[in-house]
């Protein structure tokens, strides 16, 4: 499955107005978000692309963006957080028990290749999935589809 939205719209320097452009993906039980700010049909853009959560969770709307009718603060907010929570869900470097132990936050660093205390995987040695709960991929592609089309032809929803 895949989705395009276009939650907000902000403005360059200059006042030019563009819109921000979220692809979302959900296939084998992977799921993935990036976005684009602003795309232009000559593959560059205004603004940021990738994984642009990071910034836009630090913006405030009225001063940095605009919200695109029909979409709410409240939608917009809890996009961003389902991102930063889900995004390649299939690439986690420990078990579920490290995970619990919070080795994810130390990083590898802290715990290369050291077995879990529970079943004996090795930290880092391999990628496991988390599994993506029903209830957030129908909430994402319940979402409204772009208003407008991205500029950019790999984002066209199917």
């Amino acid at each position: 499955m895949k989705l395009t939205v276009m939650p907000i719209k902000k403005k360059t320097w200059g006042g030019r107005t563009y819109y921000v452009h979220i692809q979302i993906e959900s296939w084998g039980g992977k799921l993935t978000l990036h976005g684009v700010e602003g795309a232009l049909a000559s593959g560059n853009c205004l603004g940021s692309c990738g994984q642009i959560d990071m910034h836009l969770n630090h913006e405030t709307r009225g001063e940095d963006y605009e919200l695109v009718p029909p979409w709410t603060e409240e939608m917009f907010r809890k996009l961003l957080d389902l991102w930063g929570k889900w995004h390649l869900n299939d690439l986690h470097a420990g078990c579920e028990h490290q995970r619990a132990l919070g080795w994810e936050k130390d990083g590898y660093a802290k715990h290369p290749s050291e077995p879990c205390p529970v079943c004996g995987y090795k930290y880092g040695t391999g990628w496991h999935t988390v599994p993506v709960p029903d209830d957030v991929i129908t909430w994402l592609f319940a979402l409204p589809k772009a208003a407008k089309p991205c500029k950019w032809s790999s984002y066209d929803n199917d």
